[in-house]
């Protein structure tokens, strides 16, 4: 891939755009590999795009690997279109994905994985308080969903959500891994209402 950091990868009050495209890694993050990913008070736009993550044996997270992903308070575009992992997360694959209280929007398109998840694998995912649209389109997998979450999906208080021909919306798999929630799925109307 083109990030590699051993603890916590950090973009803060950047205004600049970034673009990860057509990155590769035989293991796992196609463009970033971090223990923690954490984007906070920035305003550039950021695209990951034609990313892959895969080989005979792994390839988890077709864009982003991590432990945690922390998308807080940012007002630029975030978006995952076209990236790939031969089996799990074919945009990221984290333990836990929080993107909260931003003004930009955030698009996961086109996104693929081998086997489960085809935007975001994840055992707890917090889509909260976001002021900008949030999409996912056309997201494929072999099993679960746009999202494939272990533990729990919170998508409360945003402007507009929409799962667009994925090819599930939202998968839980409360028999995989240790839950101690026994497996939510919280919504609750933002602005948007829808």
């Amino acid at each position: 891939g083109a990030v590699y950091a051993e603890d916590t990868f950090l973009i803060n009050q950047s205004g600049s755009h970034l673009d990860f495209t057509k990155n590769h890694s035989d293991i796992a993050g196609g463009a970033i590999y971090a223990k923690k990913l954490e984007v906070h008070n920035s305003n550039g736009n950021i695209n990951f795009s034609g990313n892959t993550s895969e080989s005979y044996y792994y390839g988890d997270g077709g864009a982003v690997y991590a432990e945690s992903i922390d998308y807080y308070r940012n007002s630029g575009d975030l978006t995952f279109t076209g990236n790939r992992a031969a089996f799990n997360g074919g945009a990221i694959y984290a333990s836990t994905v929080e993107l909260r209280e931003n003004t930009g929007d955030i698009v996961f398109q086109n996104n693929t994985a081998g086997k489960k998840a085809g935007a975001i694998h994840a055992s707890t995912v917090n889509l909260s308080s976001n002021e900008g649209n949030i999409s996912f389109i056309g997201n494929t997998q072999k099993e679960g969903g746009a999202i494939y979450a272990t533990n729990q999906v919170i998508i409360s208080a945003n402007k507009d959500v929409t799962f667009q021909g994925n090819t599930t919306a939202i998968y839980m798999d409360v028999s995989e891994g240790n839950y101690t929630n026994g497996g939510d799925l919280k919504l609750s109307a933002g602005e948007g209402g829808r």
